[in-house]
């Protein structure tokens, strides 16, 4: 079981009021669309043109409903506890990339493995010399 990184309380706080922050921010841009509609055009390149601009905007809110998911699940983090803590090894997250990304599930040894599409990093970690004991 994962266990909590000993982050002090001010800063938990403030990765709380940031990812807060960018959840009312993306709820805010769906609710009001505004920014991202696609405008109609008339003609047959402009038919185009506003097929791909319309595709765009799917693809823009499909990429802020994944987000809002990912905000959300690093707020249930905050919660219970296991926030900063890589979902894959259980070590802690560096304070630089969480700063960066408030909302990341793993370390940078773990993000690179997963994006290589391994299965689990967990059996490398014996070869790193790492467990999970804090």
């Amino acid at each position: 079981m994962l266990q909590a990184q000993s982050l002090d309380p001010a800063t938990l706080s403030e990765f709380r009021r940031v990812l807060e922050r960018n959840r009312s921010e993306l709820i805010y841009n769906w609710l009001h669309p505004d920014g991202i509609a696609a405008k109609r055009f008339a003609g047959a390149i402009d038919g185009w043109v506003s097929e791909a601009a319309r595709e765009l905007v799917v693809e823009q809110v499909n990429r802020n409903g994944i987000m809002l998911s990912n905000i959300d699940e690093a707020l249930l983090r905050v919660a219970v506890g296991t926030f900063g803590l890589c979902q894959e090894c259980g070590d802690p997250i560096p304070l630089k990339r969480m700063a960066a990304l408030p909302w990341v599930i793993h370390c940078l040894y773990c993000q690179k493995h997963h994006e290589r599409n391994q299965p689990s990093c967990r059996s490398d970690l014996s070869q790193r010399g790492l467990s999970n004991a804090a």
